[in-house]
């Protein structure tokens, strides 16, 4: 579905960026700078989780130039950009507002501000790093859930590194070394997203300068930040650009990419099991990924930059550029939602023989939620051996089961 179209924009891309609101609504924001208008504000698109556009905010501003919005009820939500040239931001329980930047004329530092719930000024923005060397400009806010703020970034493209504040934004600590992987690979664009018990799970993009291979990597910290999977490739390519991650429902990790950032005209999606616990050992790409990297749109003309919010029902809404790369050419920006399908019990997108056995585990006249499934399937939805969709998984399902199977009843 074409949300907004953009001709000659005179910028690279469109700085897309997407969040859920505290309504359960899809928010998604373009950025508005051009080289010739650099106008600091967005076109924001609400969107129900059915696909149906609420309301659309022409030319709105962010919150210190941030996408940071009021939605509905009221509360500020915070915008996750896919790009590097606009400002990244978090908001907290209490709807403030932090603000995160690089600055380059002070060695690539990170830039801190914080806003109240009306978007007062409350800490102007001011470098809180000493050796951060985040050239490559993605800063990566997220909020513990004791109300630390953490922002992740890659420095000198070698390590995954952090801050943390405390005390709201006051004070920040030391520079502190996530995963050191110095290696011959240039290590870029981390996506950080926080698990239910505070874990960290971090996707990146890697290239061997030597052999031009580029991949995408996974790693899991510990709360206490420790390893808990180390890094592990998941796609490998000659090109694998800006990977997007969001977390669902069982740590289901959702990560949305294209394989080129200039000529791609395919987007993938790839569902990772955030749920493994591995002691510090890396996994392997048939044990993390739980639905093996597919194409989800096709085109003729570039595709770029693929971000996605998830529901709770797991379904994945994405919105991604659609036109030639570069400035003074026409872009739009599209959407799509990936749903989950009902009766796939193994994740591999399909139904098929290779579910009856998941299938007959769960039934019963029981919730969906039944201990045994999980302890074979743990990376899968137990909601979608629910084929009726009355709450209970039972013999009521057995029917329209086969019939999902491509038998008859």
């Amino acid at each position: 579905m074409l949300l907004g179209s953009y001709p000659a924009f005179d910028n690279w891309n469109l700085d897309t960026s997407c969040a859920r609101d505290s309504q359960g609504n899809l928010q998604f924001a373009v950025r508005l700078w051009e080289y010739n208008d650099q106008n600091p504000n967005y076109d924001r698109y609400a969107l129900a989780p059915n696909g149906d556009v609420i309301d659309t905010f022409p030319n709105s501003p962010g919150l210190g130039e941030a996408p940071a919005f009021p939605d509905g009820a009221g509360h500020n939500i915070g915008l996750r950009p896919a790009a590097t040239t606009q400002n990244f931001v978090a908001t907290d329980s209490a709807d403030y507002v932090h603000v995160f930047t690089t600055r380059a004329d002070g060695g690539w530092e990170i830039a801190y501000a914080k806003y109240d719930p009306a978007g007062n000024e409350l800490i102007p923005l001011t470098i809180i790093t000493d050796g951060a060397d985040a050239w490559n400009f993605y800063v990566q806010p997220v909020i513990l859930h004791d109300g630390t703020i953490m922002a992740t970034w890659v420095r000198d493209t070698e390590d995954i590194c952090c801050t943390c504040s405390t005390d709201g934004g006051a004070t920040w600590s030391d520079v502190t070394v996530l995963l050191d992987l110095g290696t011959v690979e240039q290590v870029v664009s981390v996506k950080t997203v926080v698990g239910s018990d505070d874990s960290l799970h971090l996707v990146w993009r890697t290239r061997d300068w030597g052999t031009g291979v580029e991949r995408l990597r996974y790693a899991k910290l510990y709360p206490d930040w420790s390893t808990c999977v180390a890094s592990t490739v998941f796609f490998q390519s000659n090109g694998a650009w800006y990977p997007f991650v969001s977390l669902g429902r069982y740590e289901h990790l959702h990560v949305t990419f294209g394989k080129y950032y200039d000529v791609g005209t395919e987007i993938y999606y790839t569902r990772l099991r955030g749920d493994l616990d591995l002691g510090g050992a890396a996994a392997t790409d048939e044990t993390l990924s739980a639905i093996q990297e597919e194409a989800f749109v096709t085109d003729t003309v570039p595709l770029h930059y693929p971000i996605n919010a998830v529901d709770e029902d797991d379904a994945v809404h994405v919105i991604y550029e659609r036109g030639e790369y570069g400035r003074e050419t026409d872009k739009d920006v599209y959407y799509v939602a990936l749903h989950p399908v009902i009766g796939d019990l193994n994740c591999d997108g399909v139904v098929n023989g290779f579910d009856i056995d998941a299938f007959v585990l769960v039934l019963g006249d029981m919730p969906p939620d039944f201990p045994a499934y999980f302890a074979v399937h743990p990376d899968c939805d137990p909601l979608l051996a629910d084929i009726t969709g009355d709450g209970l998984v039972n013999g009521f399902d057995i029917d329209p089961f086969i019939v999902l199977l491509g038998g008859e009843k």
